[in-house]
């Protein structure tokens, strides 16, 4: 990955995902090898829950292409579904 590439805020090569997808938002983080917030988002879902998830993931590997997520975690009333869609840990 290319230095420009990188999250705003990190030397890190490496990042976790962490999203919170419900009925109203989808609320996503990612954070660096010591766990520090480089990004989070906060998206109105509309009823298009795993729409919104496509596109903000769409639009983050977009911004920054070569990221490399080595972990995610995903809690949230759409949780579970999104394990299956993208992988990760579901948390309750």
């Amino acid at each position: 990955m290319a230095p420009g590439n990188k999250p705003a805020g990190s030397d890190s090569l490496n990042f976790y995902l962490g999203l919170d997808i419900g009925s109203v938002s989808l609320n996503t983080v990612i954070l660096d090898d010591d766990f520090n917030i480089i990004e989070d988002y906060y998206d109105y879902v509309h009823g298009r829950p795993f729409h919104v998830l496509a596109n903000r993931l769409g639009s983050i590997f977009n911004e920054h292409p070569g990221l490399s997520i080595i972990g995610a975690a995903i809690t949230g009333t759409g949780g579970k579904l999104a394990r299956e869609l993208i992988g990760g840990v579901f948390v309750n």
